[in-house]
């Protein structure tokens, strides 16, 4: 493991860096997070992927930041829609984007408001 690398281990409500001595780095891990993995090494990814499910979290994998992401802008794309039931003002007031950028992420992720 090189120098830059941490390990963050989670228990059942708090999350711990072992770069810190253990001490924890967040209060609460909310219950059924959505939990991104990015790593290259499909064991670490597999190990992380079962100790989040085990706790209730979904959890989705991506073996590079840009793949990473990529899956983040499509999840958090599709919760707005859905949030939103297609209602593309609403996204564009949530989002904070403009309606052309709006419809262009719908485009480019395929995504259906209707």
């Amino acid at each position: 493991m090189g120098r830059s690398e941490r390990i963050l281990l989670v228990d059942d409500k708090k999350m711990y860096d072992t770069e810190c001595s253990m001490k924890p780095i967040h209060r609460d891990i909310p219950h059924m997070s959505k939990v991104l993995i990015i790593d290259d090494d499909e064991q670490v990814c597999e190990i992380l992927a079962t100790t989040f499910g085990r706790m209730g979290h979904t959890t989705a994998r991506a073996e590079t930041l840009q793949q990473g992401l990529e899956k983040m802008k499509l999840v958090y794309l599709q919760d707005l829609v859905s949030a939103t039931r297609g209602d593309i003002a609403e996204c564009c007031n949530r989002s904070g984007l403009s309606r052309s950028q709006m419809y262009r992420l719908i485009q480019q992720y395929n995504l259906k408001t209707g």
